[in-house]
């Protein structure tokens, strides 16, 4: 459905050509927009534009919304680990925020997820014909365009409406641009374009050069450092990395900080030389201790934030295992204590340590209150649930969630049972939070591709 007017009311019949062009028949839109994708731009476009009043007609030739985010698909870009660069707060409309559950940096899934609850929530979809290719845009006379589209719309065959305007949110990363280097035509390996990748799996085991030094080039060759047999990584020009986190914040909300209070260039690029000696880079060539090989928070997901942030476990920084407890369904708080005191003695440059477990070895002794400091902190994660078969009685199931979900940790009856599990509520049960371990587990090799425990976890 499309609007014809500022007043809302519904188009009047267009099968009758209201001018010709070149032997062509051309539908008058009136005063209508013409808004060519319905990836964001273009849905911002589309909101935009009815809440001023204008009618808006939108073309999508791909079946649904997101635009390049649309993993589902084959002209999207994205590959299985793309997450956003920018936070939440800067990357949100702020008229529709992103949930607080999600994490500072969402996973392409739940971008794709933010827009279409986006479309759906201010009716979007009303004004979106799917399926319809815009082929040809021409200036008209009087000001106006003439858009001939191919497709659902149009029932397979050119049609051309005249709008009043149009606004082009057709997007840039859909059309790979292939450079020409000399003797690539002699080349015996393979070449692909980043919009060609989709998996790690493609790089496991091979020697690979990756070539460029944006966004999607350091993800790559951060994967191909930790699957292939040898990575090189080529820019034509040097680069600061700044990593996603400092002083446990993400970094653009930092940089936004100290934007606000207008800090003068030289002591804002002080500030920042300063912030990247202090977080995660300085750990490069040192010692890192974890906790159990299958713990989630003391070993898997910290170092697959390190690598995250460009280091990579056994290349640019050393991996001291602190292996107790193993096997035992994630709870090593043996292991992480072990790992706080060999850095308290100097034996490690860092440990990694879940943040309630930091507070309690501080509040027992075992670190120093401000002996340490916080270097960084993964993303929210989820790593541990409580699951019943389908066998079980419902009514003995929902007796035993409410009972859980009404645990207090403020009755004192009640805080050593929440204390054995680490916990200070239970919480609705939920699969969604898990995508950040799942990634871990596959970035250490974790499991062969039989499923079994790989190499180091021959216990299990």
């Amino acid at each position: 459905m499309s609007y014809d007017s500022v007043r809302g009311a519904a188009p009047a019949p267009t099968d009758a050509a209201a001018s010709w062009r070149g032997g062509t028949p051309v539908h008058d839109r009136s005063e209508n927009v013409c808004v060519i994708g319905a990836g964001a731009c273009g849905l911002t476009a589309i909101k935009n534009l009815r809440e001023y009043g204008f009618g808006v007609d939108c073309y999508e030739r791909e079946t649904g919304v997101g635009g390049a985010w649309n993993w589902r698909h084959d002209r999207s870009p994205v590959y299985a680990s793309t997450h956003l660069i920018s936070s939440k707060p800067f990357t949100q409309f702020p008229d529709f925020p992103m949930p607080d559950s999600w994490p500072d940096y969402p996973h392409h899934t739940q971008v794709l997820a933010y827009l279409e609850r986006y479309a759906d929530h201010f009716g979007l979809r009303d004004h979106i014909w799917f399926g319809t290719e815009v082929t040809k845009v021409e200036p008209a006379e009087d000001g106006r365009w003439d858009v001939t589209i191919s497709g659902a719309k149009s029932g397979g065959s050119d049609r051309t409406q005249r709008y009043a305007a149009v606004v082009v949110a057709n997007g840039h990363n859909w059309s790979p641009k292939f450079p020409t280097y000399e003797g690539l035509e002699d080349f015996k390996g393979e070449v692909i374009h980043a919009s060609a990748y989709k998996d790690a799996a493609q790089l496991r085991g091979r020697r690979v050069l990756v070539v460029g030094a944006g966004n999607t080039g350091c993800d790559i060759a951060v994967e191909a450092a930790q699957q292939a047999s040898r990575c090189w990584h080529s820019s034509r020009r040097g680069y600061w990395y700044a990593p996603k986190y400092a002083y446990g914040r993400p970094s653009d909300q930092v940089n936004d900080t100290v934007l606000s209070l207008r800090v003068p260039l030289r002591m804002r690029q002080w500030l920042f030389h300063r912030t990247m000696r202090r977080t995660v880079g300085d750990l490069t060539g040192k010692v890192v201790g974890v906790g159990a090989v299958d713990s989630p928070q003391a070993t898997l997901l910290p170092l697959s934030h390190l690598r995250a942030e460009g280091l990579s476990p056994g290349v640019d920084v050393q991996v001291r295992a602190f292996d107790v407890l193993a096997g035992k369904h994630g709870d090593h708080v043996g292991g992480e204590r072990d790992a706080a005191v060999a850095l308290l003695h100097g034996e490690v440059d860092a440990a990694c340590l879940i943040e309630g477990n930091h507070a309690l070895f501080v509040a027992d002794g075992t670190l120093p209150d401000g002996a340490t400091r916080v270097l960084t902190r993964t993303p929210a994660y989820d790593h541990c649930n409580l699951t019943v078969t389908d066998a079980a009685p419902q009514d003995l199931v929902d007796r035993f969630r409410e009972l859980l979900l009404g645990m207090s940790y403020d009755v004192p009856e009640v805080r050593p049972l929440l204390d054995l599990e680490g916990l200070r509520a239970w919480r609705p049960g939920r699969t969604h939070g898990y995508r950040p371990l799942e990634a871990a587990v596959d970035e250490s090799g974790f499991y062969d591709a039989d499923g079994r425990p790989g190499a180091g976890t021959d216990r299990f």
